[in-house]
């Protein structure tokens, strides 16, 4: 049994943890600079419709929300969760109606009113909290010495209420001339990303990567217009861009059944937009899936219960080795434990150089309830930014996630750091599998220690009421003895 010291600390880790929560939904507000360079930037309007296909691939538990900023900020879409044509009908309005007509570019508006957004709104345990700030420019409040004042308010005020509150900060910085410096400070202090995008015409590909920075999602592998699903997919989406000249897409079932936009057959959910279409099947049928399109630019997720996540850091140094751990697991209940045996795990590193580096094989830890755990080593040689795609192996499937990583300024190649302290992951400020085995851990002892601090509230209270009326006994017996004497 442990003791009150022990005991203690494991009531303030739950706090600290909170409790379980199988959900990965996330809340996102995005800030659009509205000022009048973004009309010339982008006079297609490319941006709204990075904003289109985001929100569209956002899962029914996500929430939502859209505030402009110039000189002032402003609430557009107040955060929703996406299920229900409100929200919808909400951004529609939005996207159609928003004018890039401001003067100035204040990010402390933004911000500001980001925060008090989402202060309205009680966080919910296990749902991580977003800003995202999109801008083509810097700071420009109307004179020279304005801007660094605000800076440091913005720094001193501004950052600490995001951080107390674990809403993290990411970055999309539009053309040359915006502030990609100030973005990478901003996330860096709240644990987010930044990166840059120059042509209006990346802003979807800019879009679609924000989606898989705040979700992580798992992908799966699409090989000559085929999607292989096995048994133990419980949702597959599909996200195609099209181009000018590309036809209508079609979409063949593992029975041979065609599918196309407009069709209606339940389980199935076709959005088919301006420029994309994105697909969304529940329990689809397990086989190969079979796409009728000249597109090269398209993505398959997954949504399983067996999944895996690795602990990724956001940020490193060029040249540095960093041990990564991940974890395999299958949360279907009543599941069989021997799916995961023999099951491997790799990771490559895709960045900027032209050298390929080949994959790197993770060393099987464990095997408990929990999943099967593994470690490896990455080595990040380049500077810029790169992407680890991790994928695991067994018998009958395959699961894939990507992760972005800036990595920064050179470090001796011979430093091994550890990633938990670098990576702000998807379950919080915890990295993996402490995120997942912490909890685990911390619920299974909370009833445990709770019935411990009741058993000893009342043994110290029962010893603490005789005490007491054992004082007063010896009271009482003294008062009579005062009043014999007299």
């Amino acid at each position: 049994m442990m003791g009150w010291p022990a005991t203690f600390f494991v009531l303030i880790l739950f706090l600290i943890l909170g409790a379980p929560n199988a959900s990965a939904a996330v809340e996102v507000m995005l800030a659009l600079d509205r000022s009048l360079s973004m009309a010339s930037n982008d006079p297609e309007r490319n941006s709204l419709k990075g904003i289109e296909v985001f929100s569209s691939l956002l899962k029914p538990d996500d929430r939502f929300g859209v505030l402009t900023f110039a000189n002032t900020a402003e609430l557009r879409v107040s955060g929703k969760n996406m299920p229900g044509g409100r929200i919808r009908d909400d951004l529609d309005a939005f996207l159609r109606t928003v004018k890039m007509d401001g003067t100035r570019t204040d990010f402390g508006a933004a911000l500001r009113l980001g925060y008090e957004t989402y202060a309205r709104q009680p966080a919910k345990a296990g749902v991580d909290r977003f800003l995202v700030l999109f801008t083509d420019g810097q700071l420009n409040l109307g004179n020279k010495q304005a801007p660094q004042a605000a800076r440091q308010a913005i720094f001193d005020e501004i950052i600490p209420l995001y951080r107390a509150a674990r809403i993290r900060i990411f970055g999309i910085a539009f053309s040359s001339e915006a502030d990609l410096g100030f973005l990478d400070q901003l996330a860096e202090a709240t644990g987010g990303q930044s990166f840059r995008t120059e042509r209006s015409e990346d802003l979807y590909a800019a879009f679609v990567q924000l989606f898989e920075q705040v979700d992580i999602p798992l992908t799966m592998p699409i090989v000559g217009d085929e999607i292989v699903v096995d048994a133990n997919v419980q949702g597959l989406e599909l996200l195609v861009k099209r181009g000018p000249s590309d036809g209508q897409m079609r979409l063949t079932d593992p029975s041979n059944r065609e599918l196309k936009a407009g069709d209606h057959r339940p389980g199935v959910e076709w959005q088919s937009f301006d420029d994309f279409d994105h697909i969304r099947i529940q329990n689809p049928e397990a086989g190969a899936w079979k796409l009728t399109t000249t597109s090269t630019d398209k993505t398959a997720y997954i949504e399983s219960d067996l999944d895996v996540d690795a602990d990724i850091p956001l940020r490193v140094q060029g040249g540095t080795r960093v041990t990564v751990t991940a974890l395999l697991t299958n949360r279907a209940p009543g599941s069989d434990p021997a799916l995961l045996t023999g099951a491997r795990l790799e990771a490559r590193i895709y960045d900027a150089s032209t050298l390929k580096q080949p994959p790197v094989s993770f060393e099987s830890v464990s095997m408990g309830e929990d999943g099967h755990r593994y470690r490896g080593t990455l080595l990040f040689a380049s500077t810029g930014y790169a992407r680890v795609e991790v994928t695991a192996r067994g018998r009958g499937f395959q699961r894939t996630k990507n992760y972005q990583v800036q990595v920064v300024a050179s470090a001796p190649a011979s430093d091994v750091v550890s990633a938990d302290v670098d990576r702000l992951s998807a379950h919080g400020s915890e990295s993996l599998p402490s995120a997942l085995a912490q909890r685990s851990a911390a619920m299974n002892l909370l009833v445990v220690n709770a019935l411990v601090l009741l058993v000893l509230a009342l043994v110290l209270g029962v010893w603490w009421w005789r005490r007491r009326s054992s004082g007063d006994r010896d009271e009482s017996d003294l008062d009579v003895g005062v009043r014999d004497d007299d």
